[in-house]
């Protein structure tokens, strides 16, 4: 009989069985999450998770030092045969200050054998409202901007952070209802004056979050449109 032991972020350990030969020597190292080799993270965002399974004993390393595996999945000792092991846990990250994507790659070692994930973190908070664009591979793009007609007097924003956040604006054309907030999913509208001239009026809501700044463009058109 094999055995499949799951280690658990918290520390808790579990134990099913899969019938198998005993004589046979049965060699495993798989990535369950993330999925497809890959996940994406926000520049605020503090840890995803990961979890795999392997039959020797591992080390996870990781190839960049603002990205760190937690403690209780770092190095584990299989001393059985043909014995499978479950874990998961954390992947911490620091805040993404850099205003570029960056990459992480996560290595499972389990003696000969080896799997590999990697971990981007993107340069900005994730908006909601307004959305961004994506590229082939599903990660978020161009930031795209809110536009108001001349007579809207108000507008909202729709965001989720992972710290506390601000909000304010640049030029001092909008007034948002509420100037910050804790971690979460937040809708906070914003009010404007109507635009009496025939010229487009543009303002910068700053959203900032873990020392992460995302500029949201917000237009209004000319009277005339």
């Amino acid at each position: 009989m094999k055995k499949v032991f799951f280690i658990a972020a918290c520390g808790l350990i579990l134990a099913t069985m899969l019938s198998c030969n005993d004589d046979t020597d049965f060699h495993s190292t798989s990535i369950y999450y993330p999925y497809a080799g890959r996940a994406m993270v926000y520049a605020d965002q503090p840890m995803d998770s990961i979890a795999f399974s392997c039959t020797e004993s591992w080390v996870v390393s990781s190839s960049m030092p603002w990205c760190t595996v937690s403690t209780n999945i770092a190095k584990v000792d299989n001393p059985y045969k043909n014995i499978i092991i479950e874990a998961s846990g954390f992947i911490y990250f620091e805040p993404n200050l850099t205003g570029e994507w960056r990459s992480s790659v996560i290595t499972i070692h389990a003696e000969e054998y080896s799997a590999q994930v990697a971990y981007y973190q993107a340069p900005n908070l994730h908006l909601i409202r307004p959305g961004r664009d994506f590229d082939e591979n599903g990660f978020p793009t161009q930031l795209n901007a809110l536009t108001d007609s001349a007579s809207w007097t108000t507008d909202s924003v729709t965001f989720e952070t992972f710290g506390a956040w601000t909000l304010a604006s640049q030029k001092g054309l909008l007034t948002p209802a509420k100037e910050s907030g804790p971690s979460g999913v937040h809708t906070v509208s914003f009010s404007f004056s109507k635009n009496g001239s025939t010229s487009e009026r543009v303002d910068t809501l700053l959203l900032t979050s873990c020392g992460v700044t995302d500029k949201i463009p917000v237009k209004q058109l000319p009277v005339n449109k």
